[in-house]
């Protein structure tokens, strides 16, 4: 469990700013990105384009 301190909440403010997000995916990518993590998700369009690194399990590696 990560807590959502004011680094994510400004780094989620920041990203729902560039462009409409689903809330909790924004979320999920401000954590990640704050926190230096990848973000391992199926949904990999809704936090394209959000500076976050995101690995989605169920493509081949050579996709």
């Amino acid at each position: 469990m990560l807590d959502v301190d004011t680094a994510v909440a400004e780094a989620w403010g920041r990203m729902s700013a560039l462009r409409s997000v689903p809330v909790v995916d924004a979320l999920l990518a401000a954590t990640a990105r704050v926190h230096d993590l990848v973000l391992v998700t199926r949904n990999t369009t809704d936090v394209e384009g959000l500076g976050v690194r995101v690995l989605n399990p169920f493509e081949s590696a050579s996709s």
